[in-house]
């Protein structure tokens, strides 16, 4: 059999696994899923095995090496045995999207036809020649451009923001800043407004400056499927002209925020599973101030109300892109200075009295001292906004009405969960206890009571259980109403009087 005999007796799949062998290296992600790794240029570069990138690599390299195309049936062959070796013998990697926090020096890849990534450590930013991470990208993903300058970065985005007040600034500046570091809570953005506020425009800007993307925004995913496939396909989950999650999405933007892992069946054929660990930043914009009103969510909401922008004040869409695409690498050259100078710094910097989201506030007391904002000022605004936030999700929760009505004028209360809810009918209108989330036995208020416990305590309602014996609950307030004068038994009016004259 002659040379040539031989080559052409070679299945194809084979020729196909020797040029994937040859051309780059096999390795598996933290999450056991399997890659190529290969050189664009000096830069390494992954790229999913299950991905259409992937095939569209294979069939490119086999036309320029074959003479020929690559078919169907031989590459999906091919791609097994590749998966199965990847799996068994590829070196471990971790690979991250868009961004990276490792060795306190944050990343950023910036989805270029150069594979270019963005180093950002204590001693300033710049291109990064090799990298010590790897990114995956998804179709969606769009480019960052090159930063320029080294400029003010309040001053030269303040123009395309509008907010409220100095809070609004320390809290919204604070949020762009920690998406670059690898907080194990990441913030939520909850941005309300009316009509005309520029609500889809300052999420967009934040998306144009951290995450850009052909899709700019979302409308709220209808299951957890749309959700987790969103979320899994970009660095910040953006959700434009929300409307109010239910609980089950609200729980599951909570877990968003915390870290969330995710399994579902490849196919309905088979039990392989596609599994995903999510941690991502969440923007809602919406009309109404009630789009959340779980209080463990609250508790991780970064919350900003807009102001209305008057006609005269408007600039046409098209001008301010037009303006904004022009300096955009002039704000993000900025941007790298703070997130710079925060690098240097956050791990000197302690949190004494911080809220749930103690990472974050760190960055936040961090790039306070960067700015320049007057000391204390952060955890002044995180502490206000919060504030606000729980009296908006108290008052949605009615069993937290009810037992308000109740303690509005008392000190204490004890009692069982029966005689409490006795008194809680008493004390509201119909209009309330009829809602149907109201507690209808003791049992039901027994287990609804866990929720609201955090947020009245912080509005000085605190609550205690028993959990032997009679088990009673011990209510105290800190901040009861008096008694006005019409109530006062007669005597007590006329001492009232008399010290008054």
């Amino acid at each position: 059999m002659s040379k040539k005999q031989a080559e052409v007796d070679i299945p194809q799949y084979v020729k196909i696994i020797d040029l994937v062998m040859s051309l780059a290296l096999l390795v598996v992600n933290q999450l056991k899923m399997p890659f190529i790794k290969i050189f664009i240029g000096e830069q390494e570069k992954v790229i999913s095995m299950s991905s259409q990138e992937f095939d569209d690599w294979i069939r490119l390299n086999y036309m320029e090496i074959e003479g020929g195309p690559a078919l169907t049936g031989h590459l999906k062959e091919a791609k097994g045995h590749l998966n199965s070796l990847a799996r068994t013998t590829g070196s471990k990697i971790q690979t991250y999207l868009r961004n990276a926090y490792v060795n306190k020096s944050s990343y950023i890849d910036l989805i270029n036809e150069q594979g270019q990534v963005v180093k950002i450590d204590k001693d300033g930013w710049a291109l990064a020649t090799k990298p010590e991470v790897y990114f995956t990208q998804s179709p969606s993903m769009a480019e960052i451009p090159l930063a320029t300058g080294h400029g003010d970065f309040n001053e030269l985005v303040s123009p395309y923001l509008n907010l409220e007040d100095e809070n609004a600034k320390y809290l919204l500046v604070t949020s762009i800043v920690s998406a670059f570091f690898d907080l194990p809570s990441k913030p939520f953005l909850l941005i309300n407004g009316e009509q005309g506020s520029a609500k889809s425009t300052t999420t967009r800007i934040i998306g144009e400056l951290l995450d850009p993307s052909s899709v700019k925004t979302m409308v709220t995913p209808s299951s957890n499927d749309n959700l987790m496939l969103a979320a899994a396909n970009c660095m910040i989950l953006r959700i434009d002209n929300g409307s109010k999650l239910s609980e089950k999405m609200m729980n599951i933007v909570c877990q968003l925020s915390t870290g969330l892992g995710f399994r579902k069946r490849k196919l309905y054929s088979d039990v392989d599973e596609i599994i995903f660990e999510i941690t991502r930043m969440v923007i809602i914009n919406g009309i109404e101030s009630d789009l959340v009103t779980a209080p463990d969510l609250l508790s991780r909401c970064i919350q900003l109300h807009l102001p209305s922008i008057g006609s005269k004040q408007r600039l046409p869409e098209t001008k301010l892109w037009e303006n904004f695409y022009r300096d955009r690498p002039a704000i993000l050259g900025a941007l790298y200075d703070v997130v710079s100078k925060v690098i240097a710094i956050i791990d000197d910097v302690i949190v004494e009295d911080s809220t749930r989201l103690t990472d974050f506030c760190r960055v936040g007391v961090a790039t306070e001292q960067v700015m320049g904002w007057p000391e204390g000022s952060f955890m002044n605004a995180v502490k206000t906004m919060q504030a606000e936030a729980m009296d908006i999700a108290l008052d949605a929760d009615v069993l937290a009405v009810g037992i308000k009505a109740v303690m509005e004028r008392r000190k204490d209360w004890s009692g069982t969960a029966e005689e409490l809810l006795r008194i809680m009918n008493k004390s509201c209108s119909f209009d309330i206890t009829s809602q149907p989330k109201w507690p209808t036995s003791a049992r039901a208020l027994g287990i609804r009571l866990t929720k609201v416990i955090p947020p009245l305590r912080d509005q000085g309602i605190d609550i205690q259980k028993t959990k032997s014996g009679v088990r009673t609950i011990t209510i105290t307030n800190t901040n009861p109403i008096a008694e006005p004068r019409s109530r006062l038994p007669k005597s007590d009016l006329r001492s009232v009087y008399s010290a008054s004259e």
